[in-house]
């Protein structure tokens, strides 16, 4: 009972702290997928045919968890139709894209999640580290969070991997052991009619992003009976590098890139593939 109470209360905070008022977003879309999220819908409405009108013919579909959508011909066609500040979506462009979005903060969701796989929004204007975001009660259900190239794994009450913390206009997936209702907690520092712009926090990568991605934790490698720190790691799928991190602590990630049906990720990893993870010392890969 105390903790369903606590649990009431957190809701309440979330509600009553949350970021109010008119503001704008700024996204900034590269080629190929990209994982977002919307804090902030237009006064207009949030149909995909008017939201995404100003680049639509750049659009090559718009992903979330069971449904798509895609332009073609002129005319919208799937089964997405409507976008709101729960889902995480993926956004795939032919070519660099600018979308503002002006309209008003939505209160943030309470969300009900599944055990296994959720695709969710982050529905702040301030980034937050995931050990504050997450209320105590998903410490328990949590096993890991995946964002757009970057994950973490929460393991003996501690969370490993190159994804820190929760960013504005971002979607994550979360993986789940059972089900839950969930919000996050409320950020230190909260904005109001401001423009958030992720115009300059893309990292460059030497192969395509994919919205098929699996993620492997190292827990240590060692070279010459030798334990070694602040190298590279590559991953090769059918000779193509698909994934590339700096190991350079215990339980680092790297996140591998699959074939995911669109051209960017051509001759990607496929099920069953194997995959070859080497070090990279001097532009020398070890295997």
């Amino acid at each position: 009972m105390n903790n369903k109470i606590k649990i009431l209360l957190l809701i309440l905070l979330t509600v009553l702290y949350a970021d109010t008022g008119s503001g704008e977003n700024v996204y900034y879309f590269t080629p190929g997928p990209n994982l977002v999220s919307f804090n902030i819908l237009p006064e207009e409405g949030a149909e995909i045919v008017s939201m995404f009108h100003d680049i639509e013919d750049n659009i090559i579909s718009i992903i979330n968890q069971g449904e798509i959508s895609y332009f073609n011909e002129g005319t919208w066609v799937g089964s997405l139709t409507n976008i709101d500040n729960e889902g995480g979506y993926w956004i795939l462009v032919e070519n660099i894209s600018l979308l503002p979005i002006i309209g008003e903060f939505e209160n943030p969701p309470l969300y009900m999640l599944m055990g296994g796989a959720n695709l969710i929004s982050y529905p702040y204007s301030t980034s937050q580290p995931i050990e504050e975001a997450l209320p105590f009660y998903m410490l328990d259900k949590i096993i890991g969070i995946i964002g757009q190239n970057e994950a973490a794994l929460f393991s003996n009450n501690e969370f490993y991997g190159s994804l820190e913390s929760f960013e504005p206009n971002k979607g994550y997936w979360f993986i789940l052991s059972d089900p839950v209702p969930f919000q996050y907690n409320v950020p230190d520092v909260f904005a109001t009619s401001i423009v958030n712009q992720n115009l300059n926090n893309e990292i460059t990568l030497d192969y395509n992003q994919s919205t098929k991605q699996s993620i492997f934790f190292i827990e240590n490698i060692y070279l010459n009976n030798s334990n070694i720190e602040n190298f590279e790691l590559e991953a090769y799928c059918n000779n193509t590098l698909v994934g590339h991190t700096t190991w350079n602590e215990q339980m680092s990630d790297i996140v591998i890139m699959g074939e995911d049906g669109f051209n960017f990720t051509s001759g990607y990893c496929n099920e069953n593939d194997i995959i070859s993870i080497g070090i990279n010392i001097d532009d020398e890969i070890l295997n």
